[in-house]
């Protein structure tokens, strides 16, 4: 895929995450297709307004699709990523009360009501429509999510992620930057959940598919 190498490993896609992600860490990438309104059943986390975390994490997607302002648009509350008095009152109002909340939010995760945004003086969320071929990277501790879909639709889009400890004391020396580890995040990742599994010490939500590509239709489980 020498397209999509050059895309992902150019200094303007590099340069860029790695400023938003505030260290100097090596992005896990993949190729991501999302299916909107495949399960009717089942509601979509995502697309509650909500911050990633405490700390500044990375994420960016690369559209190889027209995004529609209807069809599931990436949404950002803009300048929600400042570490504001207002902010940081409500971080901490969250997480005396983490335990009793919903399942993403008690994980931190928060997820966020208009009326949050309006005590903490931000302005609603704003969708991104864009054209193929756009890329948006977003700090998420900002709150953002997906935006609603009013009907079935398929994205395809490069993803990229960022999240280091926010405890360490330097930005640089990322072991996943060595040649042998480098592009390989997310198959080792998935090679020691397995593991865990298969030892009784954990589930995994992956579960391998076969050979696919990112056009391949979804498989819906009755």
């Amino acid at each position: 895929m020498p397209a999509t190498d050059k895309a992902v490993n150019g200094d303007a896609f590099q340069n860029l995450v790695r400023y938003v992600s505030t260290y100097d860490a090596e992005p896990i990438v993949y190729v991501q297709t999302v299916f909107a309104q495949v399960d009717r059943s089942a509601t979509d986390p995502q697309t509650s307004v909500h911050a990633d975390t405490f700390h500044p994490t990375m994420k960016a997607w690369l559209f190889l699709h027209d995004v529609e302002e209807d069809l599931g648009p990436f949404v950002y509350v803009p300048g929600s990523h400042r570490p504001t008095k207002r902010r940081l009152a409500w971080e901490r109002r969250m997480s005396v009360n983490a335990s009793k909340l919903d399942r993403l939010s008690s994980r931190g995760s928060f997820r966020v009501t208009a009326r949050d945004l309006k005590r903490m003086a931000l302005p609603a969320p704003q969708k991104f429509a864009v054209p193929a071929n756009t890329l948006v990277v977003a700090d998420t501790s900002g709150f953002h999510a997906r935006g609603a879909s009013v009907r079935p639709s398929t994205r395809v889009e490069i993803w990229a992620y960022a999240r280091r400890n926010p405890f360490l004391p330097f930005v640089g020396l990322d072991p996943w930057a060595l040649s042998p580890l480098k592009g390989r995040q997310a198959p080792i990742f998935w090679a020691l959940l397995d593991r865990l599994e298969k030892f009784g010490l954990g589930k995994s939500p992956w579960r391998a598919a076969g050979t696919v590509t990112a056009a391949t239709p979804p498989s819906v489980k009755a």
